[in-house]
């Protein structure tokens, strides 16, 4: 008796044929037999048996027509995305709540950083700026304070200017090596995964105001 076969893999569009994207999550070759799941030639079940899962399989020919088929579907538009950490995000308004003034300066320009500014409460907010340290000592300025009072947080070469001049000079742990071994303290945590939220702690203790501002969710 033939094995009964069925395909499921319709989803992936033929190569170098335009097509629409098909919201369809199996390769273009899997199918359902007698024993279970298969994906380009290979049983599922077999490799969740050898490597465990969850499992993640793709069929690198299907893969690969599928990024040509979003291509052709999106050949002059271009999307500009900024992740946030919620966590950095909290860790900037309990700073802030216990008195320091943040500011943000970035080189580029964001819709989504003036709006996470303002969810944030941050009001000093600068962005598509070419000469960092001039804006840092504007800023220092307007808020009477001298450099060695301020702390900065950056993890690119632009970003040496004011890391060197500031009293409190911080690097999330990605940034170069000439950036870490020119600052005070380098995050354990990842830039967008906690880093801020980390700094911000670590300022809070040194100043003495992190736990009354955790007393108030023990309340």
């Amino acid at each position: 008796m033939a094995e009964r076969t069925e395909s499921i893999g319709t989803g992936a569009p033929e190569a170098g044929v335009p097509s629409p994207v098909v919201p369809n999550p199996w390769p273009l070759d899997a199918s359902f037999r007698a024993d279970g799941l298969w994906i380009a030639g290979q049983s599922a079940v077999a490799l969740a048996a050898r490597y465990g899962t969850p499992l993640l399989v793709f069929d690198r020919s299907d893969l690969v027509a599928r990024l040509r088929a979003v291509g052709r579907a999106f050949p002059k538009t271009f999307y500009a995305v900024k992740a946030f950490s919620a966590h950095d995000g909290h860790g900037l308004k309990m700073l802030a709540a216990s008195g320091v003034a943040c500011a943000l300066l970035s080189g580029r320009r964001s819709d989504a950083v003036t709006k996470r500014a303002a969810e944030l409460g941050i009001e000093n907010v600068f962005q598509g700026v070419e000469d960092k340290l001039a804006v840092f000592r504007q800023l220092i300025e307007q808020k009477r304070v001298g450099a060695s009072e301020t702390g900065f947080m950056g993890d690119e070469l632009v970003d040496l200017a004011v890391l060197t001049r500031c009293g409190f000079a911080c690097a999330p742990r990605e940034a170069p090596e000439a950036v870490r071994t020119r600052v005070h303290y380098v995050a354990q945590a990842g830039a967008g995964r906690g880093a801020v939220r980390e700094v911000c702690e670590l300022v809070m203790r040194a100043q003495r105001t992190y736990d009354a501002a955790l007393a108030k969710y023990l309340a």
